[in-house]
């Protein structure tokens, strides 16, 4: 089921890392005071030229090797490291500013679609 994901969302997937993160952001609210305020960064997959998930991501597709995992059809939500530091400037710079905040671009793409962009953008096959 595709439904929208926001900053309210709390409807965890049961396994391992959603729940290892709920209990984190659980754990961070408890800092929270009058002279105390908690930001919750909630962070897509990191992209950048040289290093980060891209870099990982880079070496089999240009051996033509990348593309899909699975089904592809799997959410992939992103933001660039030059958004990502200007959101945490942003966010440093706006003491209003508290609780959960999505560091993802406006609109996630599936993992195919993700796959055979990039694919595209480095003249190679997905």
């Amino acid at each position: 089921e595709n439904q929208p994901i926001d900053e309210s969302f709390n409807d965890i997937y049961p396994e391992f890392s959603h729940v290892l993160c709920r209990d984190w952001e659980h754990a961070a609210t408890k800092a929270h005071s009058d002279k105390t305020r908690v930001c919750l960064l909630r962070t897509g997959i990191v992209l950048a030229k040289q290093g980060g998930a891209l870099g990982k991501m880079l070496p089999a597709f240009k051996f033509g090797l990348g593309g899909p995992l699975g089904h592809g059809k799997q959410g992939m939500s992103w933001i660039h490291i030059d958004d990502m530091i200007q959101l945490i400037l942003f966010v440093l710079s706006h003491q209003e500013i508290h609780g959960p905040i999505n560091a993802t671009a406006p609109n996630p793409v599936d993992n195919n679609e993700f796959s055979q962009t990039l694919a595209r953008v480095i003249s190679r096959p997905a």
